[in-house]
């Protein structure tokens, strides 16, 4: 059996579906050079290049786009059939989260989860975006979407836009004249048109780029600029008064839930987590 290096593959598939190193490894919770070194091994070993690169971004060759075809959809077969007999040997509830809000709302709280229930056992997936297969592979994930009536999902959060700052450095009239920190990621590109359209503000010409939210917020917090996003990603960064809100959130269509990928696998430390995760959703905007 001719095998490449397999450890390889998910980072390849990773670069694949980004087209950006640094957001990649930013899902894969690596540096961008532990994931350029991983597809180098895999190009040599094929012995054909599968990336064209330049400074910004990466596009896959003919030989990547075929290769990548093939792959995604092996791996995601080997992971669903994995997932299926995993849970029975396992009582390890897995869950599926955004990255930003993993580091801002869900770990600070996980202390209180396993003073309760010490026997716990989480597994806890994050990446910038959540894709079908993502989650279909967990037992519960957190999802952004629109209105969801099925009885799977529940309601955590409206979502709502909002402009932060860091008020120790920059001013609230300063707003306008700062730069805008932007996340390089289809589903961070609308948020600044939107709240501007809806603010009556022009977007800075001076902007600042980066890979993910985590790094804007980053940014943010050493004032660098100003930013828009999501109100429960930076909610607790504006109640220990790191961050503030320029004007008032900007109220959205789209709800964070919480939602049952795996609804016929029922088990007692799924339940607790489920119920838990719900709690503490709750409490988050009461605090």
């Amino acid at each position: 059996m001719q095998l490449p290096p397999l450890k390889s593959l998910p980072y390849f598939i990773a670069v694949a579906k980004h087209k950006h190193f640094a957001q990649a490894a930013a899902e894969l919770n690596l540096t961008a050079g532990a994931i350029s070194q991983q597809i180098k091994q895999l190009e040599q070993y094929l012995g054909t290049t599968l990336f064209n690169r330049d400074t910004k971004h990466v596009e896959l060759t003919n030989d990547g786009m075929r290769y990548y075809k093939e792959i995604e959809a092996a791996l995601i077969h080997i992971e669903q059939a994995t997932s299926q007999i995993k849970p029975l040997n396992q009582d390890t509830v897995q869950l599926r989260i955004f990255s930003t809000l993993a580091v801002q709302w869900l770990i600070p709280r996980l202390s209180d989860l396993y003073l309760k229930h010490p026997d716990i056992n989480l597994n806890m997936m994050t990446s910038t975006e959540l894709k079908t297969h993502d989650v279909d592979s967990a037992d519960l994930s957190i999802q952004l979407g629109l209105a969801d009536s099925t009885s799977k999902a529940v309601k955590l959060w409206q979502n709502q836009l909002v402009l932060v700052y860091n008020p120790q450095i920059i001013k609230a009239n300063e707003i306008k004249n700062s730069p805008a920190i932007v996340v390089n990621h289809p589903l961070r590109e609308q948020d600044w048109q939107s709240f501007c359209d809806s603010t009556h503000l022009t977007i800075p010409s001076k902007k600042i780029s980066v890979a993910t939210t985590i790094h804007a917020l980053q940014a943010v917090e050493n004032g660098l600029g100003s930013f828009v996003t999501h109100l429960p990603l930076v909610y607790a960064l504006i109640q220990n008064k790191r961050l503030s809100i320029w004007q008032e959130p900007l109220p959205l269509s789209q709800c964070y839930y919480l939602v049952d990928n795996q609804p016929h696998r029922h088990t007692a430390n799924k339940k607790i987590v489920h119920d838990w995760l719900i709690e503490q959703a709750q409490q988050y905007f009461e605090s």
